[in-house]
């Protein structure tokens, strides 16, 4: 039940392994335009994983994330991110574990459908107030040692590449704009 922003001095935890804050009510510091301020990939330098998911985090993943040079496993899914992946996505090449389902549909950015009608506890359907945008690089497919990629529910574009890293085991790319 942990609730506000995660403060800025877990930046300095050098000896940081595992951080994992899934499933709680954090949210994005609103004081600072570095919303993932709390991650530091020169100072984090051990940090292999890290599970942000199903919190009420907003603004757009930053490229901090996959500069963490020991990260193996991400989970993220289930908040209120927009915009696009970052660019050095790619660039995190001892991840093993990309959990990315469903970024901009948390709980605290949805829009219920039929709230205040007759239905309202009927049906639960709802539609994201933020929205993902831009293409899932093709790159990601390639990553060394990447045996799991969940990104489904993100209306990610992109085009499937014809060959992909034989250490990917589990692939899910449901409900998204690829081809």
């Amino acid at each position: 039940s942990l609730a506000g922003a995660i403060p800025s001095n877990f930046s300095a935890l050098s000896k940081l392994v595992e951080f994992l804050v899934q499933e709680n009510s954090l949210r994005s510091s609103n004081l600072e335009a570095n919303i993932f301020n709390f991650i530091d990939p020169l100072v984090q330098r051990s940090l292999k994983v890290l599970d942000i998911a199903r919190n009420n985090f907003t603004g757009t993943i930053s490229e901090a994330v996959f500069a963490l040079p020991s990260l193996q496993v991400l989970f993220a899914g289930s908040n209120c991110f927009s915009g696009a992946l970052p660019s050095n996505i790619c660039n995190a090449r001892n991840l093993e574990i990309l959990e990315l389902s469903s970024m901009s549909s948390g709980p605290s950015c949805r829009k219920y459908i039929w709230a205040g009608t007759a239905f309202e506890g009927v049906f639960t359907s709802f539609v994201a107030t933020n929205k993902m945008q831009g293409a899932l690089p093709a790159c990601v497919f390639g990553l060394p040692r990447l045996e799991t990629m969940n990104v489904n529910g993100n209306n990610l574009l992109g085009v499937l590449p014809t060959t992909i890293s034989p250490s990917l085991e589990k692939i899910s790319l449901s409900r998204n704009k690829l081809s």
